[in-house]
């Protein structure tokens, strides 16, 4: 009996298709391979997804965010959505909860006028409860309404080793939007041991749009996805941040924004392992 071997090559990774000849011949022992490799993604996609929440929940570090009800108590300094925030600002910004439809039950609103700042993240700025390491998974689903005015408008989330810093300190992966730099599109931002690499594209800016990116875990790679899957970008194991990290977003208005801008977001999901 021949056998097929595919060790070291699953990885968990869903395609849409598979690869099965049409017409009608023999399927060879490369076809074989192929489809066999692709079944075993699926199923290492899948288990993956479920083996540590459903066996060993432990083993995992799981945040999903929908900002239901969502208020914002500056006093307090934090944010009450469905999970509880840390926050700091200035400048009086304007944060605020919206119920929207069944499509998108929550969203948090963040509207800053001239020379603002608001940030949240899951615990203190260079507190962590992620590792770079470790990180699965993360979805977010975002978007900026911006005045045509305004020069700098500026967002950024992710992940980070401080998020009371810009550049998220030391380390950092996250979703950059800085209308000085690049008003025209979505960039990644990246810093690994305190060096700053080149942001990449990921796609158009579209104001007052809803746009969803997701980080995922392939092998030791990590892969920057749309929201139909399609890859956007890959950092590759050696360039990716390192050390222990927090999820964190920062919205910036400076002097050069003199209307209000409107950052929103709907959605966040994140999943990762604990240690380092």
């Amino acid at each position: 009996m021949a056998t097929i071997d595919v060790a070291g090559s699953v990885l968990p990774v869903y395609t849409p298709t598979l690869p099965v000849t049409t017409d009608a011949s023999i399927l060879t022992q490369a076809d074989l391979t192929a489809l066999t490799l692709s079944l075993a993604n699926r199923i290492e996609f899948l288990r993956d997804l479920t083996d540590d929440a459903a066996d060993t929940p432990e083993n995992s570090v799981i945040i999903r965010e929908d900002f239901l009800s969502a208020v914002d108590t500056p006093v307090g300094s934090t944010l009450q959505a469905d999970l509880l925030w840390r926050t700091a600002s200035t400048g009086s910004p304007s944060v605020v909860g919206r119920s929207r439809s069944f499509t998108s039950p929550g969203e948090l609103s963040i509207s800053l006028p001239l020379s603002a700042e608001y940030r949240f993240q899951h615990d203190l700025p260079s507190e962590h409860n992620f590792s770079f390491g470790t990180l699965q998974h993360f979805t977010v689903r975002l978007k900026i309404a911006d005045d045509a005015a305004n020069l700098n408008s500026t967002m950024r989330i992710g992940f980070v080793q401080d998020n009371s810093l810009l550049n998220g300190g030391t380390n950092a992966l996250a979703i950059y939007y800085q209308k000085a730099v690049d008003p025209a599109n979505w960039l990644l931002f990246r810093r690994r041991a305190s060096v700053t690499a080149a942001n990449v594209v990921l796609a158009p800016f579209v104001d007052d749009d809803y746009i969803t990116f997701r980080f995922v875990k392939v092998g030791a790679n990590m892969e920057i996805r749309d929201a139909a899957n399609a890859v956007l970008a890959t950092v590759l194991a050696a360039d990716f941040p390192v050390g222990a990290c927090g999820l964190g977003a920062t919205f910036i208005s400076s002097v050069a924004d003199p209307n209000v801008c409107e950052h929103s977001i709907d959605f966040i999901f994140a999943r990762g392992r604990p240690g380092r």
